[in-house]
């Protein structure tokens, strides 16, 4: 069983540096078509890769309509989230991540074509100062964007670590709705340190938007508060 995980796991990882180096490599045409770069890499990743590992997604909320520009964050659980949400990935949306992601081989350099974000987590002045250029650069493009706020894996038993501010200092700064999106628990279904992998069906849920018109930064503890309470009860709800 482990011996058959472990080949599963294996296969997946190949894949993903495929698709990563496939999505560059067609970047040209991808282009000239206006084709979504990383809505493109995403779902091909995704939809192979949740057949591979015998995932099913239930999705709840995904009929509405959602602004033009938005802050999109979610719970984040294990490494098994890359397969999760990579075939529901929107378009016209950009992740911000760690500055240890871009060294990682064909994943790093595809995060990096995509105008997805870095930030150094160890410098407070440095991530400040990058959130509010990718404010300003949200507000010119129209773009939404992707954090997940508890920084790291939740790899506890409670349902959310605790959140930290940048995504709705972004969301104030930017004057875009938050978005929030909530995956039931998948620790049955994956852990590292037991070597489990099994199938199985997973829930998420797209949540209404969180409208930040007329707050200021002064508002970003509440808006957290807000989002993160909003979230814990949806989580209850799957």
């Amino acid at each position: 069983m482990i011996i058959l995980s472990v080949i599963r796991l294996l296969f997946v990882l190949f894949w993903l540096c495929f698709c990563c180096a496939f999505s560059i490599f067609i970047y040209p045409f991808l282009f000239l078509f206006s084709v979504d770069f990383n809505a493109f890499g995403a779902y091909l990743f995704g939809s192979v890769s949740q057949k591979i590992l015998g995932l099913e997604l239930e999705l709840e909320g995904f009929d509405q309509k959602l602004p033009e520009s938005y802050v999109l964050v979610a719970n984040h659980q294990s490494a098994l989230d890359v397969v999760v949400y990579a075939k529901i990935y929107p378009q016209n949306m950009v992740c911000i991540g760690k500055k240890e992601i871009r060294w990682i081989p064909f994943f790093g350099w595809f995060f990096w074509m995509g105008g997805n974000l870095f930030l150094d987590r160890k410098n407070q002045m440095k991530s400040v100062g990058a959130l509010k250029s990718v404010a300003a650069q949200v507000r010119k493009e129209k773009k939404s964007v992707w954090i997940f706020p508890e920084g790291t894996r939740n790899t506890s038993e409670k349902p959310l670590l605790p959140f930290k501010k940048g995504a709705f200092h972004l969301a104030i700064d930017a004057g875009i709705p938050v978005v929030p999106w909530v995956s039931s628990r998948t620790t049955h279904l994956f852990s590292s340190k037991n070597f489990i992998l099994k199938s199985g069906k997973i829930k998420i849920k797209q949540l209404q938007p969180i409208p930040t018109t007329g707050l200021t930064s002064k508002d970003a503890d509440s808006l957290l508060q807000q989002v993160r309470e909003i979230m814990l009860n949806s989580m209850n709800e799957l």
